[in-house]
């Protein structure tokens, strides 16, 4: 980030460019509380996970700052970095339509954080799951976001630059109508699913070549169906407390 926001203590304020290392931390969510989205239970893992990574990301900062290097932790509210392409670079995932992380294994049902630090470290190589291209021929997310938040155009494409973006500013505003993180894209991602052998294979096997991907995202709206659209017009209905 340039520029300091949400505490009203230093917002607009300049944020130095951090040199040198990144630690990234993955903590994956329960899909399971995912799958009740965007009831109560999203916004219960969601922040539960938040703390989680932070919790990490403090611990392995403090670890590095004893060894004598300066070091930082990003975690949800607190964040200088942009987490999601410090994990790309990392090698922890690709960039998805939905704006998030999707991870080899648990897709974008994670939370991540951040240690920045002087320490020079090895870099982590790159692991392609080519989810970049099946996110073209899916669209679940982009069909499933009550405000359309989320791009439905066929390649990634926004500000001039080729990556996936959303409009945070519908998505924010939904999630403040209905009191929850909302997590309807990440519900309705076909990455996001239990990590059992059956999904490990299919994972392997969508990775392989484009035609595989079709393949598979017809058997998953076969099996798991595209899921209804959800109106933002009558939250009482979509959260049953």
């Amino acid at each position: 980030y340039s520029h300091a926001g949400r505490r009203s203590e230093n917002w607009g304020e300049a944020i130095a460019a951090a040199s040198g290392s990144a630690v990234v931390i993955v903590v994956a969510m329960d899909w399971r509380m995912i799958a009740k989205s965007p009831t109560l239970p999203v916004i219960l893992e969601s922040a539960r996970q938040y703390v989680e990574s932070a919790k990490i990301a403090a611990i392995i900062a403090e670890y590095i700052r004893g060894l004598g290097y300066q070091a930082r932790a990003h975690s949800d509210g607190n964040y200088e970095v942009l987490c999601v392409p410090l994990a790309v670079e990392a090698g922890l995932g690709e960039l998805g339509r939905l704006g998030l992380l999707i991870h080899p294994v648990y897709g974008p049902c994670v939370r991540l954080a951040v240690v920045s630090t002087e320490l020079e470290l090895e870099p982590t190589p790159k692991r392609a799951i080519h989810a970049d291209n099946f996110c073209r021929i899916c669209k679940k997310c982009a069909d499933n976001c009550p405000t359309r938040a989320i791009a439905n155009h066929e390649e990634p494409h926004s500000r001039s630059f080729r990556h996936w973006s959303i409009k945070q500013e519908s998505c924010y505003a939904f999630w403040k109508q209905i009191g929850t993180d909302c997590a309807l894209c990440i519900r309705s991602c076909p990455y996001t699913k239990p990590d059992t052998l059956l999904h490990r294979l299919v994972r392997f096997y969508v990775s392989r070549n484009p035609i595989n991907q079709h393949l598979a995202l017809l058997l998953d709206d076969f099996f798991y169906g595209r899921r209804k659209r959800i109106s933002p017009a009558n939250p009482p209905e979509i959260i049953p407390f």
